[in-house]
């Protein structure tokens, strides 16, 4: 039987004739037609409609509900880490460093417990603080904010930018709307400040800033005490522990932790051990919830 290309109900009437390729009328033929999707009723589309919205908006209010939870977690959080210290904050103030912290912590993928305990043994929750060792409120040190400025001069942009490279476009360049560094006439990126000086001091006066480049710092030093450790090159360590490849047990991690704090500022040398039973005992979580690098993560 010759094939032809199948028709729709609308393109074929009684006097509907078919031809070959050959150009010869075929009369005794079979016809495939294609069956027309049923149309919606108007009261079906309305419904359709209905339930979309109603579903978007159930969905938008389990968000909100999700955050206000994490917040209100992390204002505990707060709270506790403020009274084993023996002093107290606000609500005003309280909600302001959780709503700071969790907003950090969920673009980074990390413990808002974690960044607390930091902000808590270096600032206790200090708004704008300056000090001539550090700034902002993880008492970032220059030599830090040299690394990530520049490659040069035994800087290691690139590795941080290995790390968690969008963060970094935060911390260092202008961005559009999607996170990506404004460029110039040359094609090179826009830069926020003009030195690693200028972020210290932006770090002093800015705490999420401040917030953002402490959590870069932790995460390196949770990079090369693992490659000390391992015996591995630092730049294979970050991509291990990115990919999920490069796995802690549950003891080494926490001995892990204690050398990240310890290495990350000489104010945690005698408190770390201390700070991660802390932690342990304010969250009721598991050490595995504090690693710098949880899995799955954002490919940067």
């Amino acid at each position: 039987m010759t094939e032809i290309n199948p028709l729709a109900y609308n393109q074929v009437t009684e006097g509907t004739s078919l031809q070959d390729k050959k150009g010869s009328v075929k009369k005794d033929i079979k016809i495939p037609l294609i069956q027309e999707e049923k149309e919606q009723t108007k009261e079906e589309r309305i419904n359709k409609n209905v339930l979309e919205v109603l579903n978007k908006k159930i969905s938008d209010a389990i968000k909100r509900l999700e955050k206000e939870n994490n917040l209100r977690r992390t204002e505990k959080t707060i709270t506790e880490l403020m009274r084993e210290k023996g002093g107290t904050l606000s609500e005003e103030d309280t909600r302001y460093w959780a709503e700071l912290i969790n907003k950090n912590s969920e673009e980074v993928n990390i413990s808002p417990a974690l960044i607390a305990s930091v902000i808590e043994k270096e600032t206790g929750f200090e708004k704008n603080q300056s000090s001539p060792t550090g700034e902002g409120p993880m008492q970032v040190v220059t030599i830090t904010i040299r690394d990530m400025f520049s490659d040069s001069n035994g800087g290691r942009k690139r590795l941080y930018d290995l790390i968690d490279k969008e963060t970094m476009n935060k911390i260092l360049y202008q961005t559009n709307a999607e996170g990506k560094p404004l460029l110039d006439k040359n094609g090179n990126p826009v830069r926020k400040y003009n030195s690693p000086s200028a972020i210290r001091v932006a770090c002093g006066k800015n705490d999420d800033l401040g917030i953002k480049v402490g959590i870069m710092c932790l995460k390196m030093k949770f990079a090369e005490s693992i490659a000390r450790s391992k015996g591995l090159p630092l730049e294979k360590t970050i991509k291990g522990l990115k990919s999920g490849e490069l796995k802690l047990q549950q003891k080494e991690l926490e001995g892990i932790i204690v050398t990240t704090l310890k290495n990350y500022n000489s104010v945690f040398q005698e408190y770390a051990p201390a700070v991660v039973d802390s932690l342990k005992n304010t969250t009721g979580n598991t050490i595995d919830s504090f690693n710098l690098y949880r899995v799955p993560m954002k490919n940067k």
